[in-house]
């Protein structure tokens, strides 16, 4: 499998609505078969799109695809690929629980790792790829997992 944080780069920047948004939105939707059926739109939220469609175009076969954050990290949580919140590391994926509701709102794809802080790519942050950059220490980081 090739780099996903270094695939997922190549799409900084990207907005919503945008051709290639519309790109990430129809490879998802070539997914077979399609995770619940459900064929995401240009105007759905994006972020779990945006991760599943990076690991499916890099040759992720573990069938880790998913277009609702919070049911992606039940995929995970189910294939115990969770780590300690403080363990994670490159290529890792972190889902972040904004409303401490016990419900991943978002989802995206460490990209690199210091002794403080994760760097996440993420689809849908201001409805464009983006980067963040968020503490280790954050009680908004609701679960970790690796891929392999």
């Amino acid at each position: 499998m090739d780099s996903i944080s270094t695939y997922a780069k190549t799409f900084l920047g990207v907005s919503q609505g945008s051709r290639r948004h519309k790109l990430i939105v129809d490879r998802y939707n070539q997914i077979k078969p399609l995770p619940r059926g459900y064929r995401v739109k240009y105007t759905d939220n994006w972020c779990a799109t945006f991760v599943s469609f990076v690991l499916y175009s890099c040759g992720c076969t573990k069938n880790l695809y998913e277009c609702s954050a919070e049911r992606l990290r039940k995929i995970f949580v189910k294939s115990k690929l969770e780590v300690n919140k403080d363990k994670g590391v490159k290529e890792c994926i972190i889902w972040y629980d904004w409303d401490n509701n016990n419900w991943a709102d978002h989802v995206g794809i460490i990209t690199a790792v210091d002794k403080k802080y994760y760097y996440v790519i993420e689809g849908n942050k201001n409805r464009r790829v983006e980067m963040r950059t968020i503490k280790k220490s954050s009680k908004a980081i609701f679960t970790i997992a690796k891929i392999r």
